[in-house]
């Protein structure tokens, strides 16, 4: 199985500078990892990799000036990348936040982003916090009022289920996937709501994945307020759409629902005034945090990106995400 690496993110805003790509870099897009060839090919950069269960994704940069490049295919025929993109798109090498990135662009929009990894970091790594980063945060249960904790700002803890103090992430064809194994020795899928998320026990079938057929609902919670966000003095439920650069792979996991949540959230921190009734504006409304104002604060680079990102992602019709619970 190969594996591969991540990058961390620290909460400044910054505004990226253009750099070069190098030969031994790895890449992730949240989904799939990237190696570059140690030499050229045919004057272009070759890059090639695999998800967590297989290999056999490859493509090619051709260099287009400095420190741009198009989007090939390997020796003129068709691999499958994944990327959000069709073959001939332009490609710009550019660090944000402190981490070298690979933007794709199509008719001048960003579609696809490849972050550089560093060493000794893996893919597998990359998606475990990508699925604690989705489901962080204090919740209600909906009966109960209880509080639960899921993963909080260390990334760690648990709290609100009985006799549990700690959790494992799951794997279903060697891809971590958004099951916990409780030290308790149960299992418990986790799925969005539209204010939440509920929670399901569930048993192993076989030994690559999880039933779904006989998941016996356990709790549905209701979310009060993110961990991430407290943490990073940055309002509302999604607080990496505005302090970091996001990738296809962790967007493409959500329900279409949670995304325009998480695309309006970003214009919401800004002030901007929803349609007088609409559905943004009466979810909005209700968000202590929210004050519209006369005249928005305008976003920032990364926030910029990822509207792009999200935008992207809730247009393409070829894509699993994490189903949207009752």
């Amino acid at each position: 199985m190969k594996r591969t690496f991540i990058a961390l993110f620290g909460f400044v805003y910054a505004i990226g500078t253009m750099a070069q790509v190098s030969l031994k870099s790895r890449w992730q897009n949240g989904n799939l990892f990237f190696y570059t060839e140690e030499k050229k090919v045919k004057g272009m950069f070759h890059l090639s990799g695999g998800s967590c269960h297989e290999g056999g994704y490859e493509f090619c940069l051709q260099p287009n000036g400095e420190n741009k490049y198009i989007y090939k295919p390997v020796d003129g025929e068709f691999a499958y990348s994944s990327l959000n993109a069709p073959f001939e798109s332009k490609v710009v090498c550019k660090t944000i936040l402190g981490t070298q990135h690979l933007l794709v662009y199509k008719d001048g929009r960003l579609v696809e982003v490849l972050k550089k990894m560093g060493k000794n970091q893996y893919l597998q790594d990359v998606l475990v916090q990508d699925i604690k980063n989705m489901f962080e945060g204090v919740y209600t249960d909906k009966k109960t009022g209880a509080e639960f904790v899921l993963f909080g700002e260390d990334g760690k803890t648990i709290k609100g289920i009985p006799g549990v103090k700690s959790f494992e992430v799951q794997s279903e064809f060697e891809t971590p996937c958004n099951v916990l194994k409780l030290n308790n020795g149960k299992y418990v899928r986790l799925k969005f709501t539209i204010d939440g998320i509920n929670l399901y026990y569930t048993e192993l079938n076989g030994d690559d994945c999880f039933s779904e057929e006989d998941d016996r609902l356990a709790y549905k919670l209701v979310k009060v307020k993110s961990c991430l966000a407290e943490k990073a003095g940055i309002k509302g439920f999604w607080p990496l759409a505005s302090n970091s650069l996001l990738t296809i792979g962790f967007l493409n996991s959500y329900p279409n629902e949670i995304l325009q949540l998480m695309k309006n959230e970003i214009y919401a921190r800004h002030g901007h005034r929803f349609n007088a009734g609409g559905k943004m504006e009466k979810y909005f409304s209700a968000q202590p945090w929210y004050k519209p104002a006369e005249k928005e604060t305008p976003l920032t680079e990364v926030e910029e990106m990822n509207v792009m990102l999200i935008q992207a992602v809730m247009q393409k019709e070829d894509r699993y995400p994490y189903e949207l619970a009752d």
